[in-house]
This record gives C-alpha cells, structure tokens and sequence, in this order.
C-alpha cells in the first residue's frame, strides 16, 4: 500500500506551482514556517487534515479532487488529477 502523504505531498506542490504560488505564501497563509511546507511537499513531514483543508483552499483544489486522487473517485474535471500522477510519476 502506497504511504499517503508523499501522494498528497506531490500533488499539492504540483498544484502550487501550477498557480505560480511561492512556498512562502503558503507558509504565511498557513501560519507556518517555509520548512514546515517544504518538508509537507517533499513528503518528509505528514500533511496533518486541518492543512489538507487549508492548503486546498488556499490553492482552490476541491476537496473532491483530493478524494479522487486518494481514493479513484472520478470528478468532473479529472485532467488536473491525471497531470498530477503524471508529475509524480505515478500511473
């Protein structure tokens, strides 16, 4: 079984740097230090639930599209999920 923060960590970066977001905006959004969000996106450091929600805000993921990627769950606009698993190498 796949561990499920690095999963979350990729996509979550992926789509930071997709809204052309630096780690520092997160960092201060969240009210944590810039390591902190490194170490979540490099899968170092677990993506406690409260920052899941938070960081989906802040980047405008749905929560669906979380689920999808965690679970299979097929949402309306997929591509974003399936670009991600292709950055994270995944298939």
């Amino acid at each position: 079984m796949k561990k499920v923060s690095p999963i979350i960590a990729e996509f979550f970066k992926h789509h930071r740097v997709r809204a052309e977001m630096s780690v520092e905006s997160v960092a201060e959004y969240l009210s944590t230090s810039v390591n902190d969000v490194m170490a979540f996106e490099n899968g170092d450091k677990p993506v406690p639930l409260e920052t899941v929600y938070a960081i989906s805000n802040f980047l405008s993921i749905p929560p669906s599209e979380i689920m999808s990627l965690l679970y299979g769950i097929v949402t309306e606009d997929d591509q974003i999920v399936e670009e991600s698993v292709k950055v994270s190498g995944r298939k």
